[in-house]
C-alpha cells in the first residue's frame, strides 16, 4: 500500500501524520526555478507531483518487468558531493527486502528516504520530510507501506495476547498500537453490520 501527499513549502505536522496513517492529499506545486548564483536557474527536481509520480510509478514498472534503467550507481558522484536534488521524499519501513531505490529504479540523489521499522512517523522523521521539503525542494513526499511488517505484526501482538517485548521495542510498538486498534474496531463494526446485513435477508 502507499499514498502520495503533493506538498506546497512545507510539509506539516497534522499532514505528515496523515500520511503516515496511509492517507493522501493533494495541492499544487509551483517550482518552476530557483535562484543560485544571482541567477535564475531552474533546478533538476523543479518538477510538479505529477511529473514525479509517473517517474516513479514508470519505473516500479521497469522493476517489475526486470529490466531497470539504472545499472551505473557511480555515475554522477561528484556532482552529488555539491548538492542534492531528489524528485521525492519516502517515508518507508526499515525492511531490508526492497530499497525504494530499486522498487522504482531511481538512481543515486533521486530519492529523500526516511526509514523507521513500522512505516511510521516521529518527530525526527517529520523533521526529515519537513527539511527535504523546504531545503532541498522536493516536489512529492509518499508513504510507501509493505505486507508482511514484523513491526505491524508485533504491535498487533501486543494488542492481542499482551505481548512482552525486549529493549527499545515498546516504546516503537506503542507508537503503532493506536492505528492497530483503529483497524481493529473498524474491521469489528464492518463484521457486525455483515452479521445484521445476513439475518435481515435470512
Amino acid at each position: 500500500m502507499c499514498g502520495a501527499i503533493y506538498c506546497n513549502h512545507d510539509v506539516t505536522r497534522r499532514g505528515a501524520l496523515k500520511a503516515a496513517a496511509g492517507f493522501a492529499v493533494a495541492a499544487g506545486v509551483d517550482r518552476a526555478s530557483a535562484r543560485e548564483g544571482g541567477a535564475e536557474q531552474p533546478k533538476p527536481n523543479a518538477i510538479g507531483a505529477d511529473a514525479a509520480l509517473r517517474r516513479l510509478m514508470a519505473g516500479n514498472a521497469r522493476y517489475v518487468a526486470n529490466k531497470p534503467a539504472h545499472r551505473d550507481f557511480s555515475a554522477g558522484r561528484a556532482e552529488r558531493t555539491r548538492a542534492q536534488y531528489p524528485i521525492t521524499a519516502v517515508l518507508r519501513c526499515a525492511d531490508s527486502r526492497v530499497a525504494p531505490e530499486f522498487a522504482f529504479d531511481q538512481g543515486p540523489g533521486d530519492l529523500f528516504v526516511v526509514r523507521l521499522a513500522g512505516n511510521f512517523a516521529n518527530d525526527d522523521g517529520l523533521a526529515s520530510l519537513e527539511y527535504a521539503v523546504k531545503f532541498l525542494g522536493v516536489p512529492l513526499v509518499m508513504v510507501l507501506g509493505h505486507s508482511n511488517c514484523g513491526a505491524i505484526g508485533a504491535a498487533i501482538k501486543m494488542v492481542e495476547d499482551n505481548a512482552e517485548l525486549p529493549g527499545h521495542l515498546p516504546g516503537l510498538v506503542q507508537s503503532i498500537k493506536p492505528a492497530v486498534e483503529a483497524a481493529k474496531a473498524k474491521s469489528a463494526t464492518q463484521s457486525s453490520r455483515g452479521r445484521d446485513h445476513r439475518k435481515c435477508h435470512a
